[in-house]
């Protein structure tokens, strides 16, 4: 395999899937004394900034023809600024993504749940508890990130009644409007709810027995880069990640080697290249890690109803624990 000559962090999210139906995010923000040193770290390594680009600018004109309302003034090319404050618009309207939420029939074992910060910000999210919950006991929490159209394949699989029973966990499935995303991209396209998601986890870990040594995340498209966003700014935090069908930066690798990751994808993905997910596997061994992966021959951008059909993969994850310091 010939491995691509990827920008390190600037070929940001939004612009990666924007023209496939996933996103990204909107203005940034300065950095908060809560966020890791690890990702100030990484911004200054990566000289991050809003300077255009040729790869960028290619994925704006191709994104024109899926957001042509973004347009503002009409002239056939659409800027960052412009997309910007388009995907602002779509957050402050409250828009949800086409499949946002949980079937009705999922609705007898998760929680409707909204959590609300100190500075007002809304993220409403959905929460399965552990059958037969006994506060007496410590469970595992599986945060669950939903891809581009607001599904998450995860978060039904564990609801899987044979699951339930052989494992009793919380599973935590936040859900980010359009023009919300899971993490900080460059440039900055969409609001950046992971702050949020880590508080809801916060209160959760006070309001129920959680075993912090058993955090795990996992994610499909959108998801999967957002899975990897978490575990790079939060590398001490998650005993496992399981990101399917995305994108990780192979430069940021050495942050998150010592994580145990099982990475996933469809060798004929169209929306995100499978090219992705295998050199972030080599930038993985390559830091020290020793990651898994499982590459489906033939299978498109839907990698999610295999990888979450494995029982091996649940298996394992549920093995998986933060050692004792």
């Amino acid at each position: 395999m010939t491995r691509n000559n990827l920008r390190s962090i600037a070929l940001p999210l939004f612009l990666t899937v924007l023209v496939g139906g996933c996103e990204s995010t909107k203005k940034a923000k300065p950095l908060t004394e809560t966020e890791s040193s690890v990702e100030q770290t990484i911004r200054q390594e990566h000289h991050l900034s809003d300077e255009p680009t040729s790869e960028n600018d290619e994925r704006l004109r191709r994104g024109l023809a899926k957001y042509p309302r973004a347009d503002i003034n009409g002239d056939g090319v659409l800027t960052l600024s412009e997309i910007r404050a388009y995907m602002a618009k779509q957050r402050e309207a409250g828009k949800r993504r086409g499949t946002a939420g949980l079937a009705a029939d999922f609705r007898r074992v998760f929680e409707d749940r909204q959590y609300v910060s100190r500075d007002g910000e809304r993220l409403r999210y959905d929460l399965m508890k552990p059958k037969n919950y006994d506060q007496g006991k410590k469970y595992t929490l599986v945060l669950c990130l939903h891809g581009g159209g607001g599904s998450t394949r995860a978060a039904r699989v564990l609801a899987n009644a044979t699951l339930r029973v052989k494992y009793p966990c919380f599973v935590l499935a936040p859900e980010a409007l359009v023009g919300e995303t899971w993490g900080k991209h460059s440039p900055q396209i969409m609001t950046d709810v992971q702050p949020l998601v880590l508080e809801i986890i916060e209160t959760l870990k006070s309001e129920f027995s959680i075993d912090t040594r058993r955090l795990y995340i996992t994610g499909q498209s959108m998801g999967g880069f957002g899975t990897y966003a978490f575990i790079t700014r939060n590398p001490g935090m998650f005993a496992a990640a399981v990101p399917v069908c995305g994108r990780g930066d192979p430069a940021e690798a050495k942050y998150i080697a010592k994580i145990p990751i099982w990475i996933f994808h469809g060798d004929k993905d169209r929306l995100v290249s499978v090219d992705y997910s295998r050199d972030m596997f080599e930038a993985l061994k390559k830091a020290g890690g020793n990651p898994r992966y499982t590459e489906y021959e033939g299978v498109g951008h839907n990698s999610w109803d295999k990888a979450y059909a494995t029982d091996e993969l649940w298996a394992w994850l549920f093995a998986q624990r933060k050692k004792d310091k």
